[in-house]
């Protein structure tokens, strides 16, 4: 923006004479490193108001076309209407920006009172009257161009803001992107781990507070390993996406379904009466999963095996009750694909039995107490003598 000049006085300053203005292009020649012949003049638009009420409605007019003015000459005594104070003080309202110089021979104001009005001000010359064009245009070369760079340092500071911003809204978005990545399902969306053993806690927590219970189903995919064996693990990508979107569309707001690892699902339903109403529960979700799945032309019939257990009827912890609903769900599968179990004491210890014969093997072949044996029974054959030598 090309600065301005508005002068807001009937007479801010003597014209120079041709004597005057050589000197003063010659100083200006000198500044700008310009060689002496050269004439260097300032370039300044100017516009001039003889009252203080006509030079604010001009400046008004001057931002809200954004072309604002870069400074204003004021003189303290205008006669009739508004002073120079007064004229300042509106001006500054209509454009914060404005660089003013007041133009004073006589003041009916102590400069201590214009300090108080004005405060101490960074935007304010005073230049007495009758000033030099020397002067006149000091004032106006030095506050015009720190106008410029003020307005270019806001402009800066504002795309540095922008910048800045635009650059926080990235992380803050990387920072939620990380946050679901860490607790939810990359292929499915679902809550992973990590946040079902939180919806857990406050799921004990909200049961125990209220005197409810809730339910901990384990859906395990029957056959999944053949269909993803067969068709591919793209297929069986999006298998798990639709079985995913199904068992999602019959909980409420309120429950959870969480895959927890290949073909496992978890869904934990809250505020629920019984085991009976745990297991009709469990009755919807295998619905969910009865119609077949179209992928690449083809029809896939899947069915869920679920094992249900019951806070706190059937574990009073995270683990255990996982841990209860998984061996309710092994249970079901041995009933049949699409089946249902409740956990009864004594489900798991198959489970934990098959696991410590496990470990009690990968011992003892670690340190060698396997013996080789046969059933038939082994007769040593007769010693055998050889013939004496003669």
């Amino acid at each position: 923006m090309r600065p301005f000049i508005t002068i807001f006085t009937r007479s801010c300053a003597p014209h120079a004479d041709q004597t005057g203005q050589a000197a003063l292009e010659l100083l200006e020649a000198g500044i700008f490193g310009e060689p002496a012949s050269v004439a260097v003049r300032p370039n300044f638009e100017i516009d001039s108001a003889h009252q203080g009420q006509e030079g604010v409605m001009k400046a008004r007019q001057a931002v809200s076309e954004g072309r604002p003015y870069a400074m204003a000459f004021v003189d303290m005594r205008m006669p009739p209407g508004w002073d120079g104070l007064e004229t300042i003080e509106h001006l500054w309202e209509a454009d914060p920006d404005v660089q003013v110089v007041i133009c004073s021979a006589h003041t009916d104001y102590d400069w201590s009172e214009v300090v108080d009005r004005l405060g101490h001000s960074d935007k304010l010359l005073v230049l007495r009257k009758p000033a030099e064009p020397i002067e006149v245009l000091q004032c106006a070369t030095a506050l015009s161009r720190k106008w410029e760079n003020e307005r270019l340092v806001q402009s800066l500071v504002g795309r540095l803001e922008e910048d800045i911003s635009a650059r926080t809204r990235g992380l803050e978005a990387a920072n939620r992107q990380l946050r679901h990545l860490a607790t939810h399902d990359p292929l499915t969306g679902l809550p992973n781990r990590a946040l079902l053993d939180d919806r857990l806690t406050q799921a004990i927590a909200q049961a125990d507070r209220d005197k409810r219970s809730f339910a901990v189903l384990v859906c395990d995919i029957d056959r999944f390993k053949r269909i993803n064996d067969s068709l591919g693990h793209r297929a069986g990508d999006a298998l798990l996406q639709e079985i995913a979107r199904r068992l999602t569309s019959v909980v409420r707001a309120a429950d959870t379904v969480a895959r927890i690892g290949g073909d496992e699902f978890v869904l934990v339903g809250s505020s629920l009466a019984d085991g009976a109403d745990a297991l009709q529960f469990a009755a919807h979700a295998i619905e969910a999963l009865a119609a077949p799945v179209r992928i690449d032309g083809i029809d896939i019939h899947t069915s869920p095996s679920v094992g249900v257990a019951v806070y706190p009827d059937d574990g009073a912890s995270i683990e255990s009750l996982l841990a209860h609903a998984d061996a309710a769900m092994y249970s079901a599968k041995q009933q049949g694909r699409g089946h249902a179990a409740r956990y009864v004491s004594g489900m798991h210890a198959g489970a934990e039995d098959h696991v410590q014969l496990e470990s009690e093997l990968h011992i003892a072949v670690a340190l060698e107490q396997f013996e080789l044996t046969t059933n038939r029974k082994w007769t040593p054959e007769p010693a055998r003598c050889a013939a004496p030598r003669h």
